[in-house]
């Protein structure tokens, strides 16, 4: 008989691709050393960090997991997650939900509101700069890093409602879909 496999995710991770199902993060490149179970049965969300250790959420809660060990278990009070990224020359994750920019410290195990207000609806970490851009219904920001400053509302835009980011070396470039 055939089992029919149920990706929830798919991400890229050095280069090759990672699955994420409702019992664990996996691919078949890295001579299919990539198996990690996890604790997170409707996780539809995956993002991968340093030594193979992912991030990953249902929307609500939020599991850190490598080698098959949930290594951290949190959520974002009260918020809903929307997008994760892995800023790796900072060695953090940032999380995106609906009223705010969080930070996932592996080193300290906590989560850190970087920003709040929103709505927001897309976010993109630039990797060879210190910054992140936030996108809502009314234009974007830029969180920097550095100096953990927000930058003014850019709204001078011909859509201000902002629903992809893609950041781009030092420019971002806004993707609108819809309407």
């Amino acid at each position: 008989y055939t089992t029919l496999f149920r990706s929830a995710a798919l991400t890229s991770y050095q280069k090759q691709f990672v699955l994420l199902d409702d019992k664990a993060v996996l691919s078949h490149a890295f001579a299919g050393s990539i198996y990690s179970k996890h604790e997170l049965a409707k996780a539809n969300q995956v993002v991968g960090g340093k030594d193979f250790a992912f991030l990953i959420s249902d929307g609500t809660s939020i599991h850190w997991v490598k080698d098959s060990k949930t290594l951290f278990k949190g959520n974002l009070s009260g918020d809903q997650v929307l997008d994760l990224k892995y800023h790796a020359s900072s060695q953090t994750y940032f999380i995106l939900g609906k009223q705010g920019l969080y930070q996932f410290s592996p080193a300290s195990g906590s989560i850190s509101t970087l920003v709040s207000g929103g709505p927001f609806t897309a976010f993109d970490v630039l990797e060879n700069a210190p910054k992140v851009y936030v996108g809502g219904n009314d234009g974007y920001q830029i969180y920097d890093i550095s100096t953990k400053q927000v930058g003014e509302k850019q709204q001078k835009l011909p859509w201000t409602e902002i629903t992809a980011i893609k950041a781009i070396g030092d420019r971002s470039e806004e993707r609108r879909v819809g309407k």
